[in-house]
């Protein structure tokens, strides 16, 4: 696979057994999140308040899916009318997916999958130790929220 410029990151993504090859790890996650969606539609007007925030708004106030394209600094329409920010790391992506399969539960390598290569190094990234500290991350908060 041929890069679309020197700093796209080549990704294959995997959603429910169809493995897609893109050029860059933005296309790939603006059809994860489709993937997603179709998967169930409801998943941005169905869900608790509490359970969108997390979805929708990063810790230090960044803003990743939104029903405004104004509050993004590089939106990306999507199929239900919401718009998803582009403008992210991949790590960050990968973490933005690992919360919306989350809510939809699915499960990494069983469900969905996301090989890509770090971008200085060209190791492949280590998207399941991503996965776990999101999920240590989540833990810990929603133990101080009860307390």
């Amino acid at each position: 696979m041929k890069r679309s410029d020197n700093r796209s990151t080549p990704t294959t993504a995997t959603f429910r057994g169809t493995a897609k090859e893109f050029f860059s790890e933005k296309d790939a996650y603006v059809w994860m999140v489709e993937r997603f969606i179709s998967y169930k539609p409801q998943l941005f007007t169905h869900t608790a308040s509490d359970d969108l925030k997390y979805l929708c708004y990063g810790a230090r106030g960044a803003t990743y899916f939104s029903r405004s394209k104004v509050e993004l600094r590089k939106p990306h329409s999507l199929p239900n009318g919401w718009y998803v920010e582009l403008n992210l790391g991949n790590t960050q992506k990968i973490r933005n997916l690992g919360r919306l399969a989350s809510a939809v539960r699915l499960k990494y390598e069983v469900d969905w999958k996301w090989d890509a290569l770090n971008r200085r190094t060209k190791a492949p990234i280590d998207v399941e130790a991503i996965l776990a500290e999101l999920d240590q991350f989540a833990r810990t908060t929603s133990v101080a929220q009860q307390n």
